[in-house]
This record gives structure tokens, sequence and C-alpha cells, in this order.
């Protein structure tokens, strides 16, 4: 009796786990806050970290994408649909270098616009998790 407890407990407790990882990933795109704090970045725009955003704030909400103004700067930020990203070419790797390093698939170097985010492997699997959901 007490196995059968022990292990519902523990399927319970595992099932509810996928739930927080895909808040993380929200909270990290559209707050831009990891597992503890703030998340930093190695480059990218200052007014970025003063606008306490994450993704979504270039990205659009919804990953849509969409154009930005950010005082003389105007620029689009591409859509970041699961069907946009597959259609150039991500995979969970490529994405990883693409919000770390700032490469897309080709190894092409994103502008300095495009934060380099530093993450947790637990916050970049939970944000690519929630990227998924876009």
């Amino acid at each position: 009796m007490i196995g059968r407890l022990l292990l519902c407990a523990i399927f319970v407790a595992s099932a509810g786990c996928g739930q927080s990882e895909l808040e993380l990933g929200e909270r990290i795109y559209l707050q831009g806050h990891g597992a503890d704090a703030r998340l930093d970045y190695r480059q990218g725009p200052p007014w970025l970290a003063r606008a306490g955003q994450g993704c979504a704030v270039c990205h659009g909400r919804e990953g849509q994408g969409r154009i930005v103004q950010a005082g003389t700067l105007t620029g689009a930020a591409p859509a970041l649909t699961s069907d946009v990203l597959k259609a150039r070419g991500y995979d969970k790797q490529s994405l990883r270098r693409a919000i770390a390093d700032g490469l897309d698939p080709s190894g092409r170097e994103f502008s300095y616009y495009m934060p380099r985010w530093i993450l947790s492997d637990g916050e970049m699997r939970a944000l690519q998790r929630y990227l998924e959901t876009l």
C-alpha cells in the first residue's frame, strides 16, 4: 500500500514538472525573468535591460514578429512561431545557438540588436518548449 502511494506521489509530482517548465519558458519569453532572477545577456542594446522585457518586446507576444522602433532604430524582428522556425531550418541545437550566440542555422551572425542571452540548460529547455507552443 505504501509503495502504491509513493508511486502515485512520484507520478503526480512529475506530471506537474512539465507545466512548471512551460511556465518558466513563458516567463522568460514574455518578461525576461529566469528561474531565479532577471536574465542577463552578453551582447545587445542596453535599453533592453532597462526595459525589463524578454523576447516578446521585439518578437511579439504571440511570436508573430513585428516592427521594432526604439529611438532612431527601426527594424523587423522575425516571427518565432514553431512553424516559422521549422521552415527556417531551426532545430533545438541551432535554436540554442541563435539564442545564446546570435547565429542562424547557417552560422550567419545576427545584428547587435539581437541579445546573446545567458541561460542555464534548464532555462534554455524551458524557453524552447515554450516556443514550440507558439
